[in-house]
């Protein structure tokens, strides 16, 4: 009976100095918001470990989305450099392009367009990252994109105003 108890101990011993339950860690989660949160050195370290730069959350925004719209230029250069896909689309149909226009992140414009972003693309709404640069005021943005091709949906030509008439009252 010693040897079966002396087995148990030891067994018992084991179990307990083991975790109850082994963490899986989720790479691509973890890279999404690494990026969105501009943490340079943990999105390097998770794409060394593996993960996919080209991975997207539910909705469809990927790293390079996250990174792009909060303007973390080093992390959208080092995303880019590892084959992250400059034209990748959301499930509206937005890209990276669009969401840095809409932030106001000219620099981040500047490295995506530098690396052959689609300055015309448009999402399910129609909404281009023109647009979104101009509808906030961001001037520069919105020079950096037209220098690059883009053009404004009249067709690059801007609306004029139409002068309401004023109608006579009847005496």
């Amino acid at each position: 009976m010693r040897p079966v108890r002396w087995a148990l101990v030891v067994i018992v011993v084991i179990l307990v100095g083991l975790p109850a339950v082994a963490v899986s860690r989720d790479l691509n989660s973890e890279l999404l918001h690494a990026a969105r949160q501009g943490r340079l050195t943990m999105t390097q370290s998770l794409i060394i470990e593996g993960a996919d730069v080209n991975t997207a959350n539910p909705n469809g925004k990927t790293p390079l989305m996250n990174a792009a719209y909060f303007g973390n230029e080093r992390v959208v250069r080092l995303l880019l450099s590892e084959g992250a896909n400059v034209n990748a689309k959301d499930k509206t149909e937005a890209t990276a392009l669009m969401a840095a226009a809409f932030g106001g992140n000219l620099s981040v414009v500047q490295a995506l367009v530098a690396e052959g972003a689609d300055v015309n693309a448009k999402s399910k709404t129609g909404v281009s990252a023109l647009k979104n640069a101009n509808t906030r005021g961001f001037t520069q943005v919105a020079k950096v994109l037209e220098d690059a091709g883009a053009v404004d949906e009249s067709g690059g030509k801007k609306k004029k105003k139409k002068k309401k008439k004023k109608k006579k009252k009847k005496k």
